[in-house]
């Protein structure tokens, strides 16, 4: 810092009047130092100069590796050093290029080692830019006083849509990002898609995109019931405001309105507002955003109907393994109940008593051999042919009776085991069933209910029928007037 300071002598004292004054006047003088000059204009530039706009164009721009740019700004008269600095938001550096006309925000300031006036940039539009953020809010203005942004005129998206009209440009990145989304892990789309192809930027896209509307409800009225379209989606990617203008036409704003079908506008990135956003009956904030809304309730139903069916399959595994144990422990406790066992005993019976009538007929007829041959011997020693014949005649006759007798008493064994057998099969309770007979048993003993006086309300019972088995419960007692029950159910 410089130092004012007045220098005092003797001679002060013997010099003259005038000489005095021009002392006096040097000793008023103040002088500035580099810093101090430069430090006083700097504060001077940036309290008048506080926030400002300058359009020019870009020259020199440049990224140094801190992340800050740098460029200058100039137009046939002039230049002005800029910087941007890395941390500034609401700038997009994007739009900094060498040759491009900009419209620039921000304060002057001043960057005393260099004693250098530059602009420290705080925001970036491009040139033009303002015209249509004035064109857009007119346009906004006409159609919100029509009614086209009510919310009473939005119609609901369909919840399961299954054919989606699509009108965007056939070769944009938007139209594969959704197809992307609609595709299964099958590489099935999960939604029918029907492009009409437009321009989505540029002359003439206003038109291709308003036609392309029309033409989607005109397929929809001329097509089937089955073969019909859901919504309309209206998109593309991003991009400057110069490109996604023609989503702020008023004709594209119409034809969204005029649209029989619902439709769903994804126009841009998540900070890009279009009129067609506004107009739609859904804005999404980008296309990939607005196919995942389409099909997320398709998604969750799928879903849904996966577990459904998981646990249904666990069920009716469940059901079949109890079951299977049911008819097994039945079978079980009928193969005990059943008279089966029974007939087969007498079966055994049968043949033991078979077998030891034969022994008595094999010992029978040795004896009545030993006997005859006996009596040959004694026929021979006496009158062998009279005792002979009478002897012959006596064992015909005997043969006759023993082999009539054993016939006899082997029908009546027969009749008699016959008998024991339909009697069994009389008693056996699958043939009282085959009847329309009912059996009931008890589901905890598994023992045949006999009296009423073994039912107990409350009391669980298994109802064996001539097709299967009812399992019941005993609630109450009713009359024993069996000639006024017969036939109906006496327990319920």
């Amino acid at each position: 810092m410089g130092e004012e300071f007045v220098q005092w002598d003797f001679n002060d004292l013997l010099s003259s009047p005038r000489e005095k004054e021009h002392t006096e006047i040097e000793s008023k003088r103040k002088v500035y130092s580099v810093e101090e000059l430069t430090s006083e204009i700097k504060s001077l530039l940036e309290k008048r100069y506080a926030t400002l706009w300058v359009t020019g164009e870009v020259s020199g721009f440049r990224v140094q590796s801190s992340g800050h740019c740098y460029f200058t700004l100039k137009d046939s008269g002039a230049q002005i050093q800029c910087v941007l600095f890395k941390g500034t938001r609401g700038a997009n550096r994007k739009l900094i290029e060498d040759g491009k006309k900009l419209i620039l925000q921000g304060e002057i300031s001043l960057y005393e080692p260099r004693g250098q006036y530059q602009l420290v940039v705080r925001q970036i539009e491009e040139e033009g830019v303002g015209k249509l953020a004035a064109e857009f809010e007119k346009l906004k203005k006409l159609l919100l006083a029509e009614g086209l942004f009510s919310p009473e005129r939005k119609r609901s998206i369909p919840l399961y849509p299954r054919r989606v009209g699509i009108v965007t440009s056939p070769t944009g990145a938007a139209l594969q990002d959704i197809l992307k989304v609609f595709r299964n892990e099958e590489g099935f789309l999960e939604v029918d898609v029907i492009l009409a192809p437009s321009k989505v930027q540029g002359e003439g896209a206003s038109d291709d995109i308003a036609k392309a509307i029309e033409l989607l409800n005109i397929y929809h009225l001329r097509m089937k019931e089955c073969e019909k379209l859901d919504l309309i989606l209206v998109t593309r990617g991003g991009g400057s405001a110069e490109d996604l203008w023609c989503f702020n036409e008023e004709k594209v704003a119409r034809a969204i309105a005029a649209s029989a079908l619902p439709v769903i506008s994804a126009v841009g990135h998540e900070i890009d507002f279009c009129i067609s956003d506004f107009v739609a009956d859904y804005r999404s904030a980008t296309p990939t955003a607005a196919a995942e809304f389409i099909i997320q309730n398709l998604l969750t139903l799928r879903e849904e109907l996966k577990e459904s069916f998981s646990r249904m399959t666990l069920w009716a595994k469940r059901s079949y393994a109890w079951a299977v144990d049911e008819v097994e422990d039945m079978s079980f406790q009928l193969s005990i109940l059943s008279p089966q066992k029974r007939v087969e005993d007498f079966y055994l019976r049968l043949d033991d008593i078979s077998q030891v009538m034969e022994r008595i007929m094999k010992n029978t007829a040795n004896d009545r051999a030993t006997e005859i041959r006996h009596l040959k011997e004694r026929i021979l020693g006496q009158r062998p042919a009279d005792r002979l014949a009478s002897a012959n005649a006596e064992l015909l006759e005997n043969k006759r009776r023993i082999c009539e007798g054993f016939q006899n008493h082997l029908n009546v064994s027969r009749s008699s085991l016959d008998y024991l057998k339909r009697s069994l099969q009389l008693l056996d309770p699958k043939n009282s069933l085959k009847r329309g007979y009912s059996i009931t048993i008890d589901a905890s003993s598994k023992g045949i209910i006999k009296s009423k006086s073994e039912l107990i309300p409350g009391k669980n019972m298994i109802t064996l029928l001539k097709d299967g088995c009812v399992e019941s419960v005993v609630k109450r007692q009713k009359s024993d007037d069996l000639d006024g029950l017969f036939g109906r159910q006496n327990l319920e």
